[in-house]
């Protein structure tokens, strides 16, 4: 029943992409959560991190309720994904629209800001690279990323009474 992880043969070139794309997606999704609730007193940085990991939270119950379904087979949560990118366009668009202004803009940014970025930018870089390497740890490779495979292939959730970790 349970086989050995699968890693992607291209990491660079399929799990890159596919990793900033449901980063920009669940900024979408934190963008038009926060229209509701108006944050007063935060800068558009704070505003963007806060609706990052709001749309990160939200995006992560996804494919836990398809799971919870028994429908979470790939092709499903790859079509879900796919909605909800399609739903979220505009947002999407906003947000790569304002990334780019703020890359053009960026010899104006205050220079508090300027040395955050120094430091912190090339060290989200080797973070982001380091997640694309291959896993050596033994959670990760024992449960982290084998049960969602387990899941994934299943269609949802399982008892595997062998398995301590995955239940």
């Amino acid at each position: 029943m349970l086989d050995s992880l699968v890693l992607s043969k291209n990491p660079l070139l399929l799990d890159a992409p596919l990793a900033l794309l449901i980063f920009l997606l669940s900024g979408a999704i934190g963008v038009r959560v926060l229209r509701r609730f108006p944050l007063a007193g935060i800068s558009q940085i704070e505003r963007g991190l806060f609706a990052f990991t709001l749309g990160l939270g939200i995006v992560s119950y996804l494919p836990f309720a398809l799971f919870a379904l028994h429908i979470g087979k790939p092709v499903v949560v790859a079509g879900m994904f796919l909605l909800l990118s399609v739903l979220f366009a505009k947002e999407q668009f906003r947000i790569v629209r304002y990334l780019i202004e703020q890359a053009r803009n960026i010899g104006q940014l205050p220079a508090p800001t300027k040395i955050f970025g120094a430091v912190f930018l090339p060290l989200l870089l080797v973070t982001f690279l380091q997640a694309l390497c291959p896993p050596t740890d033994p959670d990760g490779l024992h449960y982290h990323l084998t049960a969602p495979q387990f899941y994934l292939r299943e269609g949802g959730f399982f008892y595997a009474p062998t398995f301590l970790h995955l239940n």
